[in-house]
């Protein structure tokens, strides 16, 4: 990294140089901005939660449907090649394609698309009647996976201003994993041991997505409307158009 030059800070809100551009100036920005923010990640937080929850089906598949975990690993890793490359080039092509039909938030559509694939049928998965139906439904589920983890960093650049991208980038990578891990596979862990006991792991499994994630889609209409007003508010003080952070695919 050493070896890596500091590339040109774009899309300044701030052009005297002199304006500092630390954690503290970062976390104020967020907190003035904190419906945009705070609305935004919790939808990524869906996809965190539900994806580290997931830890759990080499247990449910076998609990549920006498698979032994080696046959789940194959099955799920051939998938996991094949989708999940395909799904992040899907992903850039649909955000570059709603962006050029005027859709200045098209990273932002991309991970609510995301959002609204990956939590029905996160709860679907475990209560199909077979293994193979499970993997069907999951292989749907790894489409809205891939699709918003693959856009939702471009979604935030979108609405930071270029002095502070580094810190909040920093936060936000925080924030979703931390979340990630101890809500997650914590939460079907506990239902497994106080609710549902160890032969109905496949019932926390599907609890998990519909608790965390129906209430966030709730959210969505105010989350996309507070994001599109931050944007137009970091062009109008950047002196530019709404740009397409580019996805490098």
């Amino acid at each position: 990294m050493f070896t890596l030059r500091e590339p040109a800070r774009t899309d300044r809100v701030h052009s005297s140089g002199t304006e500092q551009n630390g954690l503290r100036e970062a976390l104020r920005h967020i907190a003035v901005r904190r419906r945009a923010f705070a609305g935004f990640a919790a939808l990524v937080c869906v996809m965190t939660v539900t994806a580290y929850s997931q830890g759990w089906m080499p247990a449910m598949f076998e609990r549920t449907w006498g698979w032994a975990p080696e046959r789940y690993a194959v099955v799920n890793g051939i998938m996991l090649l094949v989708i999940g490359p395909a799904a992040v080039n899907l992903a850039g092509w649909a955000s570059d394609a709603l962006y050029a039909r005027g859709h200045h938030d098209a990273p932002l559509l991309v991970v609510i698309i995301g959002v609204c694939i990956l939590v029905p049928t996160g709860v679907l998965i475990p209560l199909m009647p077979t293994a193979v139906w499970a993997f069907v439904v999951i292989a749907v589920n790894t489409v809205g996976i891939a699709i918003l983890s693959a856009t939702a960093p471009t979604a935030l650049l979108n609405i930071t201003p270029g002095e502070i991208r580094g810190q909040i980038i920093a936060l936000y990578f925080i924030v979703i994993s931390v979340a990630g891990l101890m809500i997650g596979p914590t939460a079907i862990g506990l239902m497994n041991d106080y609710v549902f006991g160890a032969a109905g792991i496949r019932y926390s499994a599907a609890i998990v997505p519909l608790a965390v994630g129906l209430p966030v889609m709730l959210t969505i209409g105010g989350t996309r409307r507070a994001y599109r007003a931050e944007q137009a508010s970091i062009a109008r003080q950047t002196r530019a158009e709404p740009t397409q952070e580019s996805h490098g695919h």
